[in-house]
């Protein structure tokens, strides 16, 4: 029995959709790891592919760059954000037009945030935002 999409839901064709989409992640650009006030090695454990994984990292303080500077010696594309907790530039870089700024094709990637809870709940309503625009 052969069915064709034109007889079957829209919901379900949609749903279908997504199923390959998310099945086939060589097609899509890659993954962004967004990490705070997390080590090196915590982040290189994370990073599966670091040619198709960016990492934007926000460091508090030189320490903290420092450390995700090591990144960028083991191989793995990192990009940092200065700036002390309440810096409005820093913060501003990991809001939704931060992001959207920084990484263009955001909404083709996997993002993962990892830091402390403030910080990761932050950026994930950042993305939220981003996903409604989309």
């Amino acid at each position: 029995m052969t069915t064709s999409t034109q007889s079957l839901p829209p919901l379900l064709c949609a749903a279908l959709a997504v199923a390959l989409w998310r099945r086939r992640p060589e097609q899509r650009a890659g993954t962004l790891l967004i990490a705070e006030g997390v080590g090196a090695d915590r982040i290189a454990s994370r990073v599966k592919d670091p040619e198709r994984t960016l990492v934007l990292y926000r460091a508090r303080d030189p320490r903290e760059a420092e450390a995700a500077r090591e990144l960028r010696a083991r191989g793995v594309p990192v990009m940092i954000v200065e700036g002390a907790e309440h810096d409005p530039r820093a913060k501003e870089a990991v809001s939704a037009s931060g992001l959207s700024r920084l990484v263009p094709d955001i909404s083709e990637r996997r993002v993962m945030v990892y830091g402390p809870r403030g910080f990761v709940r932050y950026v994930r309503g950042a993305l939220s935002k981003l996903r409604q625009r989309a």
